[in-house]
């Protein structure tokens, strides 16, 4: 009875250790819990691929050892896509994740990040290697870039796997804080200020690269659409403003920046003639008003609002149609109290 007891036993660990290697168990360390010789080393490759791609230089790029799942000439069509967007600019580490699975076979795992806004990285892993995932980013730009780096470790040596070049705030904002500044705005009925920023939240920001996802995104996307929701039933975006003689026809509105100040661009179509800058001047402090009335809040949170002019609706995506910008200083029409 005795020796059945311990086989029973024993049947029942090799049991348990074919199931954890089968599904791999796995684990990760973040930041300085990583020895720093090993974030040194990847920091160091980090900076060579930062420098290959934004300056193209091949001999740079062929000085990255790359796992099997890239080659130098992939490195190289990358470089010459995106490499003048990174010129100039400096990439600074954020973030650093060191990951190990045991068992056999692939399996994929989400990696909860340290930082604010959460966020999580999903990483699909061969078991028994050891992976390591740094984030990168620019700062203070207007559109801040982020590079996200994939290394696996083969035979001692740190090969690049993967990386995704993709954009993480835009005037200094991430995607969830665009969303917690519209919420708020929401919350005052100024539909169209909160949706302005939601375009925002819900652009590219939202997912810097495919496999990082912030905790909230389910969140974000499911308020966007309840918003536009809300939007599409109080008003519409093309509507002719009537009250004014020249009978403008506005058709769009959407997001604009001068450096990091947001504002509104009114894309409409007059009846006035596109070189009486006078007329068109006078035209849009009048639609400045007239917006204010039809959306509540939409000259409370701006300076500004710009008004492009055209003269026939461009329906033709193939054309390039002649136009006349005009930007207001909403306080000069005294649409809201001087400050």
């Amino acid at each position: 009875m005795q020796v059945k007891k311990y086989i029973v036993m024993a049947v029942c660990l090799l049991c348990c250790l074919f199931f954890f290697a089968k599904c791999g168990y796995h684990s990760t360390d973040h930041n300085d819990g990583i020895p720093w010789e090993v974030r040194d080393e990847i920091h160091a490759i980090s900076q060579k691929v930062v420098e290959g791609l934004s300056t193209g230089d091949i001999e740079t790029l062929k000085a990255i050892d790359l796992d099997s799942t890239i080659t130098i000439d992939e490195m190289v069509e990358i470089s010459e896509r995106f490499g003048p967007s990174m010129q100039g600019k400096e990439f600074i580490t954020t973030s650093d994740y060191q990951s190990r699975c045991i068992g056999f076979g692939k399996k994929a795992f989400p990696i909860p990040s340290q930082s604010k806004p959460p966020f999580t990285i999903l990483i699909e892993v061969e078991c028994g290697k050891s992976y390591f995932t740094s984030l990168m980013s620019t700062q203070g730009e207007h559109a801040d870039l982020s590079l996200s780096l994939v290394f696996v470790k083969r035979k001692k040596t740190w090969k690049l796997r993967g990386f995704y070049l993709g954009q993480i705030r835009i005037a200094g904002r991430n995607a969830v804080q665009w969303y917690e500044e519209a919420k708020k705005m929401a919350d005052k009925n100024h539909l169209l200020p909160a949706l302005l920023r939601m375009h925002l939240a819900t652009g590219e920001i939202l997912r810097p690269a495919p496999y990082i996802q912030y905790t909230q995104e389910f969140e974000i996307r499911r308020f966007a659409k309840s918003l536009q929701s809300d939007f599409e039933r109080e008003h519409k975006y093309s509507f002719d403003v009537s009250e004014l003689q020249s009978s403008p026809v506005i058709y769009n509105i959407t997001s604009d920046f001068v450096k990091n100040d947001l504002f509104p661009m009114v894309r409409y179509v007059t009846s006035n003639s596109l070189d009486d800058a006078q007329a068109l001047q006078h035209e849009a402090e009048l639609m400045t008003k007239a917006l204010q009335e039809r959306f509540p809040g939409i000259t409370d949170y701006y300076t500004h609002i710009a008004f492009k002019a055209f003269s026939e609706p461009p329906t033709d995506p193939t054309r390039v149609y002649t136009t006349y910008t005009v930007v207001v200083e909403v306080e000069d029409v005294g649409v809201r109290e001087k400050r």
